[in-house]
């Protein structure tokens, strides 16, 4: 496990200076760590760390440290050790789950809504960028950087071939992916070696019949997956995973989806903007042969509307009330006044903040930052909302699903165990 590399003394030195001193750490050290979930290359780091060393011309003394994640499960494990210590950097990233719910509630993290007021800019974000990582009490502890629609991206010429188009409705959704699979086309590319993908299909049904009212409740206990909600998402998941997932999913990771798609060799697959680049031609615009279909309506019965589905802001940013200093003040001013331009036109990847349109900006960026403004309700995302322990068992029993290995009411019961274990012992 490295440490942190930065101007200050060692973490060994530290803790040994405040065994010796009751004397507490400076909040006027200008040198802050960051660390992050995301990858070396990821864009996200590239354009933070460009704004660092802008900022840092005029201010020379300031620097801002960014160690990056070798992959989210380290990165996780990391960051509870260092909790549980009260080690905790500067900058961290993090989820409105309940593990960070409770970093919060001990009260070391700045409250996220108050600096953007105190900055001027709450205005500025899209709606799903502040609504993705607030508590369900409205509170926000998160500074989010991107905004990503979920689509479901489809090859043109594999649905010509099926002479299928894209489906409005769940029914039709099913429709085309039968004829797809008698056309001899693998209908969807999906990653099952990690749990997110099959829970995004799993949401859908409940999402459309309830909006975010059942997993509302279901994490409270005040309703069931073995309710005919949870039965009918159930059926669903074992449908597509039987008759329409690609052969060996299971142990397909997210580099091997993607490709099995981006190839030509599946005709759907649902995934967010965050992997946009993947489906653009030279032009910047999307490849003549793939389009996208939002998430499909189940009827005009449904709690929620057509415009709304999945969007969301990615991981957050928490920062610790010790860093929270008159030079991370002047920093931040300067990154959220040129974060969103840089992002999209140099990162070429979603921001968070509203960006510039100028006149050479791909049609395809426009298009989806418009659908991501018109999403007035977004579909709670279950892996985040639920209990870790839950999410697990969801994962894995997800696999056991789709793979006809358990019955659906089976699947429920053991997903409602888990829920209430969770809740006896919370």
């Amino acid at each position: 496990m490295n440490c942190f590399k930065c101007s200050r003394p060692g973490l060994a030195a530290m803790l040994v200076a405040l065994a010796a001193s009751a004397a507490p750490l400076s909040t006027e050290a200008k040198t802050y760590q960051y660390m992050s979930a995301h990858s070396v290359n990821d864009s996200f780091v590239k354009t933070l760390r460009s704004l660092v060393d802008g900022y840092k011309k005029d201010h020379p003394d300031f620097d801002l440290v960014i160690e990056t994640a070798a992959d989210r499960d380290a990165f996780n494990s990391k960051l509870r050790i260092l909790a549980s210590s009260d080690q905790l950097p500067d900058w961290f990233d993090a989820d409105p789950e309940p593990f960070f719910r409770q970093i919060v509630e001990q009260g070391k993290v700045i409250d996220v809504a108050k600096l953007y007021e105190d900055l001027g800019i709450s205005d500025r974000f899209y709606p799903i960028s502040l609504s993705y990582p607030k508590w369900d009490d409205g509170a926000l502890s998160l500074i989010t950087w991107q905004a990503n629609a979920e689509y479901f991206w489809y090859n043109k010429d594999l649905f010509a071939k099926a002479g299928v188009e894209p489906p409005k409705t769940i029914d039709d959704l099913l429709a085309v992916l039968a004829k797809l699979k008698e056309a001899g086309i693998t209908p969807i590319s999906i990653d099952g070696k990690d749990y997110w993908p099959a829970m995004r299909y799993l949401a859908i049904p409940p999402f459309r019949a309830e909006g975010n009212g059942f997993i509302d409740k279901l994490k409270a206990g005040e309703a069931k997956m073995s309710d005919p909600t949870g039965i009918a998402a159930a059926k669903f998941l074992q449908t597509l995973g039987e008759k329409y997932f690609q052969q060996g999913f299971s142990s397909t990771d997210y580099t091997a989806a993607l490709d099995l798609f981006t190839s030509g060799k599946a005709a759907v697959y649902y995934m967010g903007t965050w992997e946009l680049p993947s489906f653009l031609g030279e032009n910047g615009d999307l490849k003549p042969n793939i389009g996208y279909f939002t998430m499909p309506i189940g009827s005009d019965k449904d709690a929620s509307p057509p415009t709304d589905w999945f969007a969301v802001s990615g991981i957050g940013t928490a920062v610790l009330k010790t860093a929270d200093t008159p030079e991370m003040r002047d920093f931040l001013k300067y990154l959220f006044a040129n974060y969103a331009d840089k992002a999209l036109y140099e990162g070429h990847y979603l921001p968070s903040i509203v960006p510039t349109f100028k006149p050479d900006l791909p049609p395809i960026y426009k298009r989806i930052l418009d659908d991501i403004a018109g999403v007035k309700t977004f579909a709670k995302v279950w892996d985040v909302q639920l209990d870790p322990s839950t999410v697990d068992t969801m994962g894995r029993e997800d696999t056991n699903l789709a793979l006809g290995q358990t019955t659906p009411e089976d699947y429920a019961a053991a997903i409602d165990q888990s829920i209430q274990t969770y809740l006896q012992n919370k």
